[in-house]
């Protein structure tokens, strides 16, 4: 466990699951983001007011170390880019793609990953629900939810909604916001609470757990959900 090496492409929500990975005893991880702290990012990544203005791969490293401080953490102060990806992916036993949806490079990071046989999860912060799926080399890909980043993240949603009423949930509160992000015309980011970022954080590591002892998981177009049931009635 303690070798076990998860890339996490994107601090935003990679923050948080870095952190939930740590305290579960993975003991190797590789941090890759160019973005710095911004004020905006505290209200759910795992950054305080000391960090703005710091890059998130060195706040979130020191917050690291200060929790474990022999662990095996890693970071580089990069964007990811197709001409850097198979270096930063090197000896990876899982990646987290976390990239924002803004570029093409979610779909990239996939795909590189695929030809470098790296289970990819994808994790999602649903407001009040948290949601991660899992892309291998065997698995179904997302290029069939869209052309784009975006249209894939949403189309993510919307599908997550579609499956959980067949399975019983009440998805009034996600189908609500969804709606209405998409009347704002759908340029900025989704709304996104602390609420989901702690569940996608305790999701991504059940799967790192699963992986590692080699326990069947689901694979996409299944998913992990977890939502407060208080909130579900």
């Amino acid at each position: 466990m303690r070798d076990f090496k998860i890339v996490f492409g994107g601090l935003g929500l990679g923050s948080n699951i870095a952190e939930c990975a740590l305290r579960a005893g993975f003991e190797t991880l590789h941090l890759v983001d160019g973005d710095v702290v911004e004020l905006s990012n505290l209200n759910r990544q795992n950054y305080t007011h000391n960090d703005i203005g710091k890059p998130k791969c060195v706040a979130l490293y020191e917050r690291l170390k200060q929790i474990n401080s022999n662990a095996n953490i890693t970071y580089s102060n990069v964007y990811l880019t197709p001409e850097n990806l198979a270096e930063h992916l090197a000896g990876a036993d899982v990646a987290v793609n976390a990239i924002d949806s803004t570029s093409d490079m979610p779909m990239v990071f996939d795909d590189v990953c695929f030809e470098m046989n790296i289970p990819v999860v994808r994790p999602l912060n649903l407001g009040f629900s948290g949601f991660a799926c899992v892309l291998t080399k065997q698995s179904s890909n997302l290029k069939s939810m869209g052309k784009t980043s975006k249209e894939v993240e949403l189309n993510l949603v919307e599908h997550t909604i579609k499956e959980q009423e067949a399975r019983g949930s009440d998805m009034s509160v996600l189908k609500r916001a969804l709606a209405e992000y998409i009347a704002e015309g759908a340029s900025e980011s989704p709304p996104q609470l602390s609420i989901a970022s702690a569940y996608v954080g305790g999701l991504c590591t059940g799967i790192f757990l699963k992986i590692l002892r080699e326990e069947p998981i689901l694979v996409f177009p299944e998913f992990y959900y977890a939502e407060p049931k208080v909130l579900a009635h």
